[in-house]
């Protein structure tokens, strides 16, 4: 199993700096998640980093919601309610982000953990000039 750790917030610091770290376990590499991560925009109709990407962003669009009803139409196991009115938790966020991977590849079987990790996110671009834009940065004052 690998482990892959999972910023919610600013990981890169350039913004208010304010981030939690999660952790899950699955059979596959750090660049299958990136790849299903990438591939959201086309296979759910929207890019999972921008859930809360803008600062004190404290709700998601109705659009957004309904895709994410329909997609998970149980979140019963979901620690905290993503649909709150308040600002989700970060922890919220996490397992709502990688419930939308498995959906997009179910091979990931992520799983959520606490042990050593590999990171989703990178600086700059890949081996193909894509950046990848994680979700959460508006969760934090």
């Amino acid at each position: 199993m690998n482990k892959i750790r999972f910023p919610v917030g600013d990981w890169s610091d350039d913004g208010h700096g304010k981030c939690d770290y999660f952790f899950a376990t699955t059979p596959l590499s750090a660049q299958d998640v990136r790849e299903a991560h990438f591939a959201a925009p086309s296979v759910i109709g929207f890019d999972i980093g921008c859930l809360y990407a803008e600062y004190l962003e404290g709700s998601l669009s109705q659009e957004i919601e309904n895709k994410i009803s329909e997609i998970l139409p149980d979140t019963s196991g979901f620690k905290y309610d993503w649909r709150e009115e308040d600002l989700s938790p970060p922890e919220s966020l996490f397992f709502l982000w990688i419930s939308l991977l498995n959906e997009i590849n179910p091979a990931l079987e992520l799983t959520p953990m606490v042990s050593d990790y590999e990171d989703i996110n990178f600086y700059g671009f890949d081996d193909k000039g894509r950046h990848l834009k994680t979700p959460g940065y508006g969760l934090f004052e």
